[in-house]
């Protein structure tokens, strides 16, 4: 027996957005250009082939380029880079935090890095601030808070550039949310003898 009759073909998708969708797509997209969202690539240096060419001064781990703290091959550290001061966090106002952070030197170039078992609570807008204040409460002080940057993701192991000059006084270490202002984790720094 022939089959001589066609099958219908499933009409094209076509997608439309009401009213309260297009309002939260519109939202979403102004957003967009506040993401300070990077790869972060954590094999060693010795692993890494074929990779694009980065931005001057940034490297695929998140941190400085190689050479500028000393950074080895297999991700070591070399003699001439000193950890200046270390600390933990720990939550602020009912948000969740905790984990490692140290400050490093090597000349005249500074890095903060949080340990890979750093991690916080989700919040919007999450700045990390370098501040000599307790306290940060509410609102941002320019003479005593310095911005590093955002968070790159709530947990794991980052780095961060510390502007040359910023750590002098400055010993407190803060997740802020923003959007909010609303401290969400600190790190007290202590400062390790050599």
């Amino acid at each position: 027996m022939d089959r001589t009759d066609t099958q219908e073909q499933p009409a094209p998708c076509r997608a439309t957005l009401d009213g309260a969708a297009a309002a939260w797509l519109g939202l979403l997209v102004g957003l967009l250009p506040a993401c300070e969202a990077r790869f972060v690539d954590l094999r060693p240096e010795s692993e890494r082939t074929g990779s694009p060419s980065q931005p001057s001064g940034m490297s695929t781990d998140g941190g400085s380029t190689p050479g500028d703290l000393g950074e080895g091959s297999d991700g070591g550290t070399q003699p001439s880079e000193v950890r200046v001061a270390i600390g933990r966090f720990e939550g602020r106002a009912g948000h969740g935090g905790s984990g490692g952070v140290a400050l490093y030197r090597q000349g005249s170039a500074l890095e903060l890095r949080f340990d890979a078992d750093f991690t916080v609570s989700a919040v919007p807008g999450p700045a990390i601030f370098l501040t000599s204040r307790a306290d940060m409460g509410g609102s941002i002080d320019a003479q005593a808070d310095i911005k590093l940057g955002t968070l790159s993701a709530f947990n794991g192991a980052q780095r961060i550039a510390v502007p040359a000059g910023a750590d002098m006084g400055r010993r407190n270490v803060f997740v802020y949310c923003q959007p909010f202002r609303v401290e969400v984790a600190k790190a007290a720094l202590m400062d390790v003898t050599q």
